[in-house]
């Protein structure tokens, strides 16, 4: 399996020999708080994957250029940089319409975790 990588999401920290051996093998430890959910969990497994990620209120306005738009949305989302469009990550419902409004707009994608 070249250039592919695993990734192991451990609680506890491990012995520096079975790290190592698990690194030398492709596989990379990434340790996260026993009791972690929802935001800090997406953030330390994010980070741990070199993701780069930051917390913020964003803001999408549709359309997106122009004087005055017809629509501007704006809610707490954690944004992660995968490449292209950033992904904002939200832990509340949002309602189908306004999601498939904000997916349709350049400027990113908007996912529920």
């Amino acid at each position: 399996m070249k250039g592919e990588k695993r990734f192991i999401l451990h609680t506890k920290k491990l012995p520096e020999q079975f790290v190592r051996i698990l690194k030398e093998a492709g596989t990379e430890v990434i340790l996260i708080g026993e009791t972690d959910r929802n935001r800090p969990l997406i953030e330390g497994v994010l980070q741990g994957l070199n993701i780069p990620v930051s917390f913020g209120y964003f803001s999408f306005r549709i359309p997106k250029d122009g004087k005055r738009p017809r629509l501007t949305a704006t809610f707490p989302a954690l944004m992660a940089m995968t490449g292209g469009e950033p992904l904002y990550l939200i832990d509340f419902d949002m309602p189908p319409e306004a999601g498939s409004l904000l997916n349709g707009a350049k400027g990113g994608r908007v996912i529920r975790y």
